[in-house]
């Protein structure tokens, strides 16, 4: 059963917000207004609460602030078929990495090796096995095999993957407000709040969280409009095979991530948090 607002201030009483304005959003969600510090610590209080509230928090903008974010109110029948179609439908047809074709050439691999890996003999290795001109894909995938069999090759990448790691990366709003939405399950978000591009496609986001959700532990913590982060319990651990197809899934839904997808494998493979990018 759904918490009133009354019941949440309820929920919330002793914790960091405790003392906090909660109004009512479209679509029978509320929010909990006029945040600042850690996202983090607010959410979890929140996050604790569900069993009261019955209620998942998501971090979001501010409404006074100039970004606020914009909420939709879906029909009831709309959020019952999100969460029967969400453990049903592939989602990764549609949320694959952005794959660049253009032709990296022996140039272009000198640069890459001495940004990345100096005084290694990596690029004559790669020369000798990709026969360039080559791909990123290429490129990306034989780093990854290089990291996966070459241990001096892993340290170096985890030591370049170290700000990725965790919560480090996250966009930290100077302003917020958390909304409470009207279910237990942050998978199904994506009813309430459009993320960049995706209006068109719930089913099959709301099922991508839905998989991260049920293989890895991925709760979504905020959700930005362009930007979604995750707090995740059972991170793969190592540089294995799933590692690298989860990586590819970050990387299509979040297809603004800048960073090389051998770099994202290294930081996923250990990260408790995600960060997932999309815009123009």
């Amino acid at each position: 059963m759904l918490a009133t607002a009354n019941g949440v201030r309820r929920a919330l009483s002793g914790t960091v917000l405790d003392s906090a304005s909660i109004t009512s959003g479209p679509g029978d969600l509320l929010l909990v207004e006029g945040l600042t510090g850690d996202v983090l610590t607010s959410w979890r209080a929140a996050r604790a609460a569900v069993p009261q509230t019955g209620r998942w928090p998501v971090a979001v903008w501010d409404p006074g602030s100039d970004d606020g974010t914009e909420h939709r109110a879906p029909t009831r029948a709309t959020v019952t078929q999100l969460a029967t179609a969400a453990p049903r439908i592939d989602p990764w047809a549609r949320y694959r990495p952005f794959s660049d074709e253009t032709p990296i050439g022996a140039d272009d691999l000198e640069v890459h090796f001495e940004a990345w890996f100096p005084d290694t003999d990596l690029e004559a290795r790669a020369v000798r096995d990709l026969a360039p001109p080559t791909t990123d894909d290429a490129l990306h995938t034989w780093i990854y095999r290089q990291m996966q069999s070459d241990p001096a090759v892993r340290a170096t990448a985890e030591a370049h993957a170290a700000p990725l790691i965790g919560t480090r990366c996250w966009f930290e709003p100077g302003a917020f407000a958390v909304a409470l939405l009207p279910t237990a399950h942050g998978w199904l978000a994506p009813a309430w709040i459009d993320f960049f591009d995706e209006s068109d496609h719930q089913e099959e986001l709301c099922a991508a969280l839905w998989r991260w959700h049920q293989r890895w532990g991925a709760e979504l913590v905020a959700h930005w409009g362009t930007m979604m982060q995750f707090v995740v319990d059972r991170p793969p651990g190592a540089l294995t095979e799933e590692n690298w197809e989860l990586t590819g899934q970050l990387l299509g839904v979040g297809r603004y991530e800048s960073a090389d997808r051998w770099l994202l494998a290294a930081a996923v493979a250990t990260s408790d948090a995600w960060f997932v990018h999309n815009r123009p």
